[in-house]
């Protein structure tokens, strides 16, 4: 699929009756993606955002994915505004066929949830939301025939996560690969509900008390514990980072698990909550050796180090909830010299 340049992005959307002929236009690239082309659009009847999928990925490693992983995006977000109305960007055009969507642009109010916890902002009713959110998402999804025919890509998700994530991980660290390997395996058989599968900080816009969900191109039928385990290998990654920050972020912790729980409703197991906490370890390690490392911790800092060996002696013990973790984090954390 073809990425359009600014002055053909500008005759395409005057053509699709998104710009007016006559109307002036400022197209912006916006800042912050590694996996599409983002541009703001500034009209004088509104401002909205356009998104296209790239090829290969702005990441140090070779990595490249199938571009059509935009057409999922499009479809998680209509369903996503059927199912809980204001829980994403109103969708505003939809082309399947150049792999390219417009949405509402959300102003100066919003921002991402991870530059509010960067900055120190630890807000209990944020993380509530979020939990909610995903909750009546994975709820709402559960068992549904129509989307799992219609997210039947576990290749994709192979691409954009099992391989470079866990696989590369395992390749890296070879004497843990077996665990990367077996989890590698389960999550490609596991067919329960549409996950997001990047719920993380940065793909929360907030306001400050609700939340807007973003970034939705590695949507999947597949697991719900893969978005669990995401959200909170971030909290546990900022704890680190921001050690004086370890017991907020706790709480922003229990917070989400707590109301993701209850959304749930019936569909939540020890099963569910086991297999979260095992990714969980999985995605730390490869939050530093994966494809995608965090872009905050040099590769050999004491940090980094520090979430390797955590990571590897999680897999090792494997406490089966997220109370256990939370403990063995404290200890292991009080424990870590600075």
């Amino acid at each position: 699929m073809q990425i359009l340049t600014p002055p053909e992005l500008l005759a395409y959307l005057q053509r699709h009756g998104l710009i007016a002929g006559a109307e002036e236009a400022e197209i912006h690239f916006l800042d912050g993606g590694v996996s599409s082309e983002i541009r703001v659009v500034k009209t004088p009847r509104g401002t909205f955002v356009v998104k296209q999928a790239l090829e290969k990925l702005r990441v140090r490693d070779d990595w490249r994915c199938d571009p059509r992983r935009n057409l999922y995006e499009q479809e998680f977000l209509a369903f996503a505004q059927a199912a809980l109305p204001g829980s994403v960007p109103r969708l505003l055009h939809r082309d399947p066929e150049m792999g390219l969507f417009a949405m509402e642009y959300l102003d100066g109010r919003w921002s991402a949830w991870k530059a509010r916890l960067w900055s120190g902002q630890v807000s209990v009713e944020v993380a509530t939301q979020a939990g909610a959110s995903l909750g009546v998402l994975h709820r709402t999804a559960w068992g549904h025939p129509d989307l799992r025919e219609k997210f039947d890509n576990t290749p994709l998700f192979h691409e954009l996560r099992i391989a470079p994530y866990l696989l590369t991980t395992a390749e890296r660290h070879p004497a843990l690969a077996p665990h990367f390997e077996e989890a590698a395996g389960q999550l490609a058989q596991c067919r329960l509900t549409l996950v997001h599968g990047d719920y993380s900080p940065k793909n929360l816009l907030t306001d400050g008390e609700a939340v807007k969900i973003i970034d939705a191109e590695v949507a999947w039928y597949g697991d719900p514990a893969f978005d669990l385990a995401f959200l909170m290998t971030h909290l546990l990654l900022k704890a680190v980072r921001f050690p004086e920050r370890a017991d907020g972020l706790e709480s922003l912790r229990r917070a989400f698990l707590d109301a993701y729980r209850s959304a749930l409703g019936v569909h939540w197991s020890e099963e569910l909550e086991s297999r979260a906490v095992r990714l969980t370890f999985l995605l730390l390690m490869a939050r530093i050796s994966g494809k995608s490392p965090v872009e905050y911790f040099r590769p050999e800092s004491p940090e980094a180090r520090f979430v390797l060996q955590f990571g590897a002696s999680g897999i090792a013990s494997r406490p089966g909830t997220f109370s256990e973790l939370s403990e063995h984090f404290r200890t292991a954390h009080e424990n870590h010299p600075r």
